[in-house]
Parts: C-alpha cells; structure tokens; sequence
C-alpha cells in the first residue's frame, strides 16, 4: 500500500475513533436523533426521523439512479468528511458526485417536487452531522451497513463504504485536506482552523 493511502487510512481511522461512539448499542443501521438536541436554545433543523432516512435510502437504491450512486452509509461518510473538513463546499459543488463521477450518472427524478424533496433530505442529513460535530460530538454516531452471514446469527458492522464516502469527501478538498494528511503534520497535530479532525 502506498504511503499517501496509509495516511489516508490513518485520517479515517482517527476521525472515528476520535468522534465515533462505536460500542454496539450506537453504530447502527439508521441514525435518527441527536441525543441532546432539544437542549439547545437556538433553532436547529431536525434530524432525519427514522422513515425519513429510509425514504431518502430507497430512494438511493431505485431504477431513478445509476449504479454509481452512493448507498446511504456511504453518503453518510462522504458528508461527514465534507462537514469536517476545512471549508464548506456549495450544494452545487458536492450534490453531483453523490450521484456518479460524470453528468450522466444524474437521477431521473419523477418530478420537480422530488428532486427537492431528496435534495432537502440530504441536506437536511449534512446539517444535522454538522450540528452533532459541533455540540455533540461524544454521541456522534455514523451510519454504517451492518452484514450478516450464513450460519452465523450475529450481525457485523461493515465501515468500508462509509470510509470510501469519506476519502471522497477528502479527494474534493485534498489540497486543505493535505496537512492532515502529511506524515510530518499528523491528524492529531492538525490545526483547529484547518480541520476537525482531531478534536474530541
């Protein structure tokens, strides 16, 4: 493996250790709330509720997308690097690649008034994985895909899609991304105004 995916690896590895709350009762399917959410004075927008998540999940994996669409836990993961990173992309600029890596993997949405609807859905998703960052983030609780085998009646966490989502994230921003990502200027070394993903 190549030095620079090995620095790769180490970012996400400590992104999760560091926000993540991974014991088995808070890594799961579906996360819906944050758990202090209703203590904060200001407004904030709501978390996705549970049918709200499954909604904007089979949308994800319907016939209206293309096989280079993100699955939710991979999403989940790539806006976590955005809302993490060191500056704020437009909607514009990080909406597309949820889609594909070319214009031609675009949805075919049924309506005007779907395309808002999943558009807000993942917004809604990405502001609510800001907000846990930023006054919750002990409880910060990523989506991953959870596997089953044959025989085996336990379930298993699988973090590889969501990490995927999240060097995607990086790859966009990799230029401000680079100091935490440079040996001599390790994740846990990074500066507050540069990235977060030190910071516990």
């Amino acid at each position: 493996m190549a030095s620079s995916s090995i620095n790769d690896v180490v970012v996400v590895y400590t992104f999760v250790a560091n926000y993540g709350n991974l014991n088995n009762h808070s890594v799961r399917k579906v996360s819906t709330t944050m758990s202090k959410q209703e203590s904060i004075e200001e407004e904030v927008t709501p978390a996705l509720s549970e049918k709200e998540m499954d909604e904007l999940d089979s949308f994800l994996m319907s016939d209206a997308t293309t096989n280079e669409v993100m699955m939710l836990d991979c999403l989940d993961g790539f806006l976590t690097a955005i809302a993490s990173g060191p500056a704020m992309p437009k909607p514009e600029e990080w909406i597309p690649r949820v889609w594909g890596s070319t214009a031609e993997d675009a949805p075919t949405f049924e309506s005007a008034a779907q395309a808002e609807r999943i558009t807000d859905l993942m917004m809604r998703h990405m502001n609510a994985i800001v907000w846990s960052l930023q006054q919750d983030a002990e409880h910060f609780e990523p989506v991953f895909d959870m596997q089953v085998f044959e025989g085996d009646e336990r379930e298993y966490m699988d973090g590889e899609m969501w990490a995927h989502g999240f060097m995607t994230g990086i790859d966009m921003q990799r230029s401000g991304w680079k100091p935490c990502l440079n040996p001599s200027t390790a994740p846990w070394r990074c500066d507050q105004s540069t990235c977060w993903v030190h910071r516990r």
